[in-house]
């Protein structure tokens, strides 16, 4: 099993950062990673573009397994030789630490890859870096579009 995961802190509210996240019709505006094309439920099979920086887009039909508003977003594509668990999460709390003067909402949003099968270690080894940025440019996008949205209510 090999894993890639990247996270941020965005200054909004979980059910903001949710909302952006969820709104798959919007993906164009701002997420530059991922394409999603169908019901984000659990159970559901979209079809999924993934455009990692530099190289030609990949297509796939993952299964969705986890749906838990305001927490986590969770798929699985299945390849032969290669399983890839692709996981977003969500974790809330005023100024992000807890503090008690710190009223600011904020979100930290983790994404996560797990690879397991024959192929995973081929696999991340040769995309690690490019899904790395693919990873960093969405959450930016998604931190500076929750931000805005944030702003705007």
């Amino acid at each position: 099993m090999c894993e890639l995961s990247e996270a941020i802190t965005i200054d909004a509210d979980p059910g903001t950062v949710w909302s952006v996240l969820v709104d798959t019709d919007a993906y164009r505006a701002w997420n530059p990673l991922i394409r999603y094309d169908g019901p984000v439920r659990e159970g559901a099979r979209p079809r999924v573009r993934l455009s990692l920086p530099g190289l030609p887009a990949i297509y796939t039909r993952p299964r969705v397994l986890s749906v838990v508003p305001e927490r986590e977003l969770r798929w699985r594509t299945r390849l032969p030789g290669l399983t890839a668990t692709h996981t977003f999460r969500l974790r809330g709390g005023a100024g992000g630490a807890g503090g008690a003067d710190d009223e600011e909402p904020r979100t930290r949003f983790v994404q996560t890859e797990r690879f397991e099968g024959t192929f995973a270690d081929p696999v991340v080894t040769r995309f690690e870096r490019a899904s790395s940025r693919g990873f960093e440019q969405l959450n930016l996008g998604l931190k500076r579009r929750a931000e805005r949205r944030m702003r705007e209510q």
